[in-house]
């Protein structure tokens, strides 16, 4: 529990209020990558991130899933919070997991959007995207979304794309690439929400369908059309989600 120094000696305090959501978002994106509906989430504090190298924040982009759960944990002490529900979409899902299985004291339970417990990247992007940037992440932008997104939408995810230094996204990539707990999945023993999206192309609805079945204490929600950005292209269905799983595991 929390101790503060004050004008009048330290003091102990406790908070009664539910954990926070901490929202960890993917490769080459930002805490931009939320809808409103999960970064306002109501009745329930939420700390929207950016990852090193990325957004707002300094420094560079990291090459393994491990490193980024290490400074997931830094801001959380940093920030006086014990425990948290971490809410991940693809790379950021992986961070949480990993959070999930070496972490748990820290983490209330697991909302997992679009990820995965492996992550391969094609090597077509691993290969060309600190040489031919524009081509790969017009791919990996054709990829991201189901084809009845609306349109200015993927303008906007290019646009993102084009703002992310090629060496970020290279990292991120061999991040993922790299990333596999399909073996210690039954280890991770706090609450998981599972989102999948039946068009998402980047992460199959195959790899949420794995991690459902071996997670001891998942559940597993499906969005119907939804491509890898499916909680961008159907936030209330995601919010919605979210929201029933908390009245479930909660109370």
């Amino acid at each position: 529990m929390p101790l503060l120094e004050t004008s009048k000696g330290t003091l102990f305090y406790a908070e009664s209020s539910p954990p926070p959501l901490i929202l960890i978002h993917g490769s080459a994106s930002s805490h931009l990558g939320w809808p409103a509906e999960l970064r306002r989430f109501p009745n329930r504090r939420v700390l929207t991130i950016d990852l090193p190298g990325h957004g707002r924040a300094t420094g560079s982009a990291h090459t393994t899933i491990s490193a980024y759960a290490d400074s997931v944990l830094a801001l959380m002490q940093a920030l006086l919070v014990p425990k948290a529900v971490l809410v991940g979409h693809s790379m950021g899902g992986a961070i949480a997991l990993h959070m999930g299985l070496h972490m748990q004291e820290h983490v209330s339970g697991l909302v997992l959007i679009g990820s995965g417990a492996f992550l391969p990247v094609s090597r077509f992007i691993l290969d060309n995207i600190l040489s031919n940037k524009q081509v790969v992440i017009e791919k990996i932008n054709q990829w991201s979304w189901a084809k009845a997104a609306d349109a200015s939408m993927q303008v906007l995810g290019l646009k993102a794309l084009q703002e992310v230094p090629a060496e970020t996204i290279h990292a991120d990539y061999s991040a993922c690439n790299q990333f596999d707990l399909r073996d210690r999945l039954p280890e991770i023993q706090v609450p998981a929400l599972v989102i999948g999206g039946t068009a998402d192309k980047m992460t199959p609805l195959a790899y949420s369908e794995l991690l459902a079945e071996r997670l001891p204490r998942a559940t597993l929600k499906i969005v119907e059309g939804g491509g890898h950005w499916m909680m961008l292209e159907h936030p209330s269905v995601v919010a919605g989600y979210v929201a029933e799983w908390f009245n479930t595991y909660e109370n």
